[in-house]
């Protein structure tokens, strides 16, 4: 981009804006920038053509100009995943007669009349005529859903679900004339993986920065941490089936259902959706749900009626040369293994019985699973004793065995709730289990990992399954048991943040959202299939860069020298900010990763520990970005929080984005001391025993009864609604009778005296219970009823009755079943 007052060049819209606003606006400007991100498109700006300039008229060249910006216009109307395509169909309609009726018509005809009274030559006018001409059917190429799909499809911008019969069965259906029969045909939908990876690779940067992030990985062989699959020993057996000239780019399949409309209503659908993805993308790319792909699409009642080489063979024919991942309850189900984590031997790496798992703290290599006892397990056909259903049916891929798939999923196994450290006392046997799982998630959440990392996780494991038996005194869960082939699974596969499932649970979105907008129930799978592609065409048609733009908020004009420090920071700001004024912004996200002021950042390691420093401000030169921040002093790791401690200075310094040592912000927290907690126990005790009491105080208002009286803030602080609404909710549930599941248990609760509390008006005068009554069918009525309404019922001479029946029919209708 070219900026039309001094002719800089510069390479996207956010810095050309910040360079127009510094260099070229008075500095006295009362607004500041608005809220600003990169666009979508590439926007040239250059001054140097005049009017003299001679004027070539093209309409081939209008034509295709106008026809891009309709179809992209169209196609982004169809990646709004909350705009149903009936109101897609109404909107290009109605633009169509926009430029028809207003632009082909009146605008014409009068900007025509103009032109002919100014003289201009009829070559000219035929021109003006032509371009009118080509706005007036503009949308004809796109005027119907039809055409606007085959249009799509055939520029190869649309990559349509393929609907796929697999069988058929019988559908009961129960109606007012009995229980009707009939049969159902049934499909899946799949969309060619290769077709759409293809279109990918095409788009700008994608190719290139996978090769280059290859080349990356591959020149840090060497080091001994591994930071992405492809530096594992399972890539590498896998890799080398194949030659070195030849591109090869490992697959991550993942399958889950996707609830797809309210689980309560009437159109209640589950569909099992499997994704892909590339694992060799850049770090920066890998998250981002728009790089995921849709590969499959089903209901998932159909597992119940057919076969896995019925509903996945077209899956496994497209990928006989990829590799497959997927989560626990979905990978134990399509591997063949049962899925239920009570059964005998429920584990798809090893063959432990379930008895055994409740205090197993170590892997057992002898019953590690195999290519050769999973046959054996097939071939008996036992599952109770073997754990195995049937073969999986992805092991007719190359290269590939369900055995040797070792792939874990953290986000299931390991994301649990915090605690407050700072609010529980040293050496408390839970609080010393929960600091040994966060050491085991230090390592299976490191985005990279040493040699000996698997080493560390398996001791790990060991102590944390071994102290949880102890304290707990009950038995391991299975995800408990999964975790003691951690160790392997990071050995052969990598880092296992990058093995987790978050990703494609956010890419349900992508589902779940057209599902809300659309009505039809049809085939609500190829509807949401579809819907998926036309956002996928949208990208296609765009053609942006795979790579996160730049983008940043709204911010001030800031002049270094006004800051009282700035001698102690001048030295580290980089030359071309020195003497300059600087754009600052409220935030700013830099390849997907977003700063604000306030966060702490890892600047350093030396042998002394981490060096943190607190984010100051964000300052901008063009698109040049450093960050101006506070050192933190460190004074040492706190086990019993384990966190850092760290204290503020007066010491700044500034530094890029790409020289902090780790990209990732942190936060900080301030603790209460700990000769606070007595004292804070003490008033929780309070709160809590006063949501025991059966009052009609909501838990937000005994909360600010109780903070009224403490006159430290630093303790009201601590005793929020959030912390505290778990205790109290369980407080209150005890001092309440339990559920009645039965008319007759509701009668029952209520006539004890003990409870008559809870029925009472909030005066204390009255009591809505007024009785109940047992008839000689055994049905229960309860009644109730303020005394002061009944006195008021007596003096009305007519009384209204309303109820609730059902019929029963005197004897069944014809055909029906019971």
């Amino acid at each position: 981009m070219i900026c039309p007052l001094c002719s800089a060049t510069f390479n996207n819209l956010p810095a050309l804006y910040l360079h127009l606003r510094l260099q070229h606006v008075p500095q006295n400007v009362d607004e500041f920038l608005p809220d600003v991100s990169t666009t979508s498109q590439d926007i040239c700006i250059n001054s140097s053509l005049n009017s003299s300039d001679s004027v070539q008229y093209d309409v081939k060249n209008f034509t295709s100009v106008v026809t891009t910006q309709v179809d992209t216009f169209v196609a982004k109307l169809y990646s709004k995943p909350q705009l149903p395509r009936n109101y897609v169909e109404n909107i290009v309609q109605d633009v169509s007669l926009l430029f028809k009726n207003c632009l082909s018509s009146q605008f014409k005809n009068d900007l025509l009349v103009i032109l002919k009274n100014a003289q201009v030559n009829s070559e000219e006018l035929q021109h003006v005529e032509n371009m009118f001409e080509v706005l007036d059917n503009s949308f004809q190429h796109l005027s119907s859903e039809y055409r606007r799909l085959k249009y799509f499809e055939s520029n190869g911008l649309l990559v349509r679900p393929e609907t796929v019969e697999i069988g058929s069965r019988t559908i009961c259906k129960t109606t007012d004339k009995g229980t009707l029969r009939y049969t159902q045909k049934c499909h899946v939908q799949t969309i060619q993986l290769g077709v759409s990876l293809k279109h990918f690779l095409e788009l700008p940067d994608a190719y290139d920065s996978i090769q280059s992030y290859i080349s990356l990985l591959q020149s840090d062989a060497s080091v001994s941490t591994a930071e992405n699959f492809m530096q594992c020993p399972l890539w590498q057996q896998r890799r080398a089936r194949y030659s070195l000239d030849q591109i090869v780019f490992p697959l991550f399949i993942y399958s889950d259902g996707v609830e797809c409309n309210n689980p309560l209503g009437s159109h209640s659908k589950v569909l099992d959706a499997i994704y892909a993805s590339l694992p060799c993308l850049p770090p920066e790319c890998q998250s981002a749900i728009e790089n995921i792909f849709l590969v499959h699409l089903y209901e998932c009642s159909y597992r119940k009626d057919f076969t896995d080489e019925e509903i996945f063979g077209c899956v496994v024919s497209m990928l006989k040369s990829l590799e497959e991942e997927a989560d626990n309850k979905a990978i134990n189900s399509l591997g063949g293994f049962v899925e239920g984590f009570t059964a005998n031997y429920f584990c798809r790496f090893c063959k432990t019985h379930r008895n055994d798992t409740h205090t197993q703290s170590v892997e057992i290599s002898g019953s590690l699973r195999d290519e050769k006892s999973y046959s054996e397990d097939v071939a008996a056909s036992d599952p109770k004793s073997t754990g195995v259903k049937f073969d999986c049916v992805l092991n007719a891929l190359p290269s590939f065995h369900i055995t040797s798939n070792y792939a874990v999923d953290i986000f299931h196994d390991l994301n649990e709730g915090f605690l407050i450290g700072d609010m529980v006392p040293k050496d408390y046997s839970y609080w010393l289990l929960y600091l040994k799982l966060r050491q085991v998630m230090d390592i299976c959440f490191s985005k990279s990992v040493s040699a000996s990392s698997s080493t560390s996780l398996r001791v790990l494991v060991e102590e944390l399954n071994s102290m949880y038996v102890s304290v707990t005194k009950d038995t391991l869960k299975p995800k408990m048991h999964n975790l003691v082939h951690y160790s392997r699974v990071l050995e052969m596969s990598g880092p296992l943040s990058h093995l987790s499932c978050a990703k494609f649970e956010t890419k349900h979105r992508s589902l779940t959202g057209p599902a809300h907008a659309t009505t039809s129930r049809v085939d609500v799978s190829y509807t949401l299939a579809l819907r998926h592609q036309l956002v996928q065409a949208f990208r296609f048609i765009s053609n942006e860069s795979i790579l996160p733009k730049l983008q940043f908020g709204p911010g001030d004009i800031l002049d270094l020298t006004s800051y009282d420090n700035y001698v102690s920071f001048r030295k580290s700001i980089p030359p071309s900010f020195r003497n300059q004024t600087l754009f600052s912004p409220k935030w700013i996200n830099i390849k997907g990763t977003k700063y604000k002021p306030g966060m702490a950042l890892l600047v350093n390691a030396n042998e002394n520990g981490p060096v943190f420093g607190k984010l100051k401000s964000i300052l901008m030169k063009d698109s040049d970005i450093v960050f101006l921040f506070e050192y933190y002093l460190n004074a040492g790791f706190n086990q019993h929080l384990h966190a850092y401690a760290v204290g503020d200075t007066d010491i700044w310094s500034c530094k890029r984005p790409s020289e902090l040592f780790d990209p990732l912000p942190l936060f900080a927290h301030k603790d209460v001391c700990d000769r606070q907690y007595p004292q804070i126990q003490s008033i929780r005790r309070d709160i809590v025993n006063h949501a025991a009491q059966v009052t009609h105080l909501t838990f937000g208002e005994i909360l600010n009864l109780e903070r009224r009286r403490i006159a430290d803030r630093a303790l009201r602080s601590v005793l929020t609604r959030r912390r505290l609404r778990p205790a109290m909710q369980r407080s209150r549930q005890m001092s309440f009778p339990t559920v009645p599941h039965t008319l007759l248990e509701l009668a029952t609760t209520l006539e004890d005296p003990a409870w008559a509390s809870i029925t009472q008006t909030l005066d204390l005068q009255d009591n809505i219970y007024f009785g109940s009554t047992l008839s000689a069918d055994g049905a229960v009525s309860v009644l109730f009823m303020l005394k002061r309404c009944l006195e008021v019922l007596g003096t009305a001479d007519i009384l209204l009755a309303d109820g609730t029946f059902y019929i029963a029919l005197l004897r069944p209708l014809k055909g029906a079943t019971r």
